[in-house]
């Protein structure tokens, strides 16, 4: 039971505790709220396909100077297709990226920080952009 003593933000109970009374309730719900993009960031993917070739694929992928040593196919190229029908599937395709190709070493895992569906992210980015 709340006694009609106020104290500040709060009331005090009979027994001493404090309570918080309804104002407070428009606080709790926006903390809430704003909480609840973090918590789904956690079950994402590190910031969807895109972010992930970028930061992790493109060095080698990408048409720049470091990309053309690398002999790796190139972003937005038709290469992709032959890939994905050599793989077999998408889903091959990223376990075949996931756990390394060729000169390319595996990109899940400790090493590189991302996860299979990391990859998967990564993978299905170029292959919307590649295969047409």
């Amino acid at each position: 039971m709340i006694s009609s003593r106020s104290d500040g933000p709060f009331r005090l109970s009979k027994s001493g505790s404090a309570t918080y009374p309804l104002r407070s309730l428009p606080f709790l719900l926006a903390a809430a709220v704003f909480s609840l993009p973090a918590l789904a960031d956690e079950a994402a993917p590190a910031g969807g396909g895109q972010q992930v070739y970028e930061k992790n694929c493109a060095k080698c992928h990408s048409s720049a100077m470091g990309g053309f040593f690398t002999g790796a196919p190139k972003f937005g190229t038709e290469v992709w297709r032959a890939r994905l029908d050599a793989a077999g599937s998408a889903d091959a395709l990223v376990k075949s990226t996931a756990a390394g190709k060729g000169k390319m070493p595996p990109q899940a895992g400790a090493a590189t920080g991302l996860s299979e569906a990391d990859v998967k992210a990564a993978v299905e980015y170029i292959l919307k952009y590649s295969v047409h």
